[in-house]
């Protein structure tokens, strides 16, 4: 008796399939979820840079700061413990040795995993805040 692989051949195209959809959707929630998280930081911190003229040493820094609300999912500080999971900043830094023109994956705020890399625009309003508070 001849068996017949075609049967199980397209279970496993449908399987591999609807595995490579799930996965997308993981992805780009993901994604935007790391955006919303940047876009929230940047602006705390930019916030934080016009109110006190100086980078911020850690997260307990912004605690009490409010941004201005830009488009985020995110808001500062009720959802703090899922923003710092997902972003890295180089807490401490003095003003003057901060480089914005380096590769975005280099700033000093920066998603954790990388997904979602094209957000340099996001950056401006935080540049000009510490452009306007650098040593003269």
């Amino acid at each position: 008796m001849k068996t017949s692989w075609l049967p199980f051949l397209i279970i496993l195209v449908v399987i591999g399939g609807a595995l490579f959809v799930v996965r997308m959707i993981y992805v780009a929630d993901k994604s935007e979820r790391d955006l919303h998280a940047l876009i929230c930081t940047i602006d705390v911190v930019e916030a934080y840079v016009n109110e006190y003229g100086r980078w911020p040493d850690s997260w307990d820094d912004l605690e009490n700061v409010k941004g201005s609300k830009r488009s985020s999912i995110y808001e500062w500080p009720r959802h703090r413990t899922e923003i710092e999971r997902r972003i890295d900043v180089d807490f401490g830094l003095d003003l003057d040795d901060i480089d914005f023109t380096v590769d975005s994956l280099e700033f000093p705020i920066r998603c954790r995993d990388v997904y979602y890399i094209e957000h340099d625009h996001r950056f401006q309003f935080l540049i000009e805040a510490v452009e306007k508070h650098r040593q003269k």
